[in-house]
């Protein structure tokens, strides 16, 4: 299932990268502004724009996730075992 959603993601992100987020940059708004500031206005600023919004989502969903308590509990046998060994 995982390696079927790499190309489809690598499909998806061209596209979005292409249609959705150089037009964004070149649109003039005040949000396209501040990014083109930060990121520049050259060929691949809707590249550079779709990883700056992956690293930002992975690492939200990564310490959101740190906090559940499901995660907390599948990390504690290795805890568990560790200090049993010593």
């Amino acid at each position: 299932m995982k390696f079927a959603a790499i190309p489809m993601g690598i499909l998806l992100g061209g596209a979005l990268s292409e249609y959705l987020f150089e037009p964004f940059v070149n649109s003039g708004t005040e949000v396209s502004s501040m990014i083109v500031r930060l990121l520049g206005n050259t060929d691949g600023t809707g590249m550079a724009i779709m990883f700056l919004c992956t690293g930002i989502t992975g690492f939200a969903s990564c310490m959101l996730l740190s906090r559940s308590k499901q995660v907390k509990e599948l990390s504690m046998p290795a805890e568990q075992d560790e200090t049993q060994a010593a």
